[in-house]
């Protein structure tokens, strides 16, 4: 079912079998493994994770604005730099 064997692809086939999943995304950030990524799933499943990625990725840069709105001058450089990925205005 993977599309191709990530880092985690272990834990993404425990977490999918355990759970009785249709599909499963592992993001590891600095892990003992080090930083990967593994994902099971259909291709029919794949745009229904794109749809829900996408959610996601606005509520946490909505989340990091929040965060660092009011912070030193090394949070007004992120949030500029996170502005400027989305193709906003600075």
């Amino acid at each position: 079912m993977a599309v191709a064997p990530g880092k985690y692809n272990d834990l993404c086939t425990e977490i999918r079998e355990r759970f009785k999943a249709d599909g499963v995304l592992v993001l590891v950030i600095n892990g003992s493994r080090g930083t990967g990524q593994s994902m099971q799933m259909t291709p029919a499943h794949m745009l229904a994770f794109l749809s829900a990625l996408e959610g996601i990725k606005d509520a946490m840069a909505e989340d990091l604005r929040t965060i660092i709105k009011d912070a030193s001058a090394e949070g007004a450089a992120l949030l500029k730099t996170l502005d400027a990925d989305e193709g906003k205005p600075q």
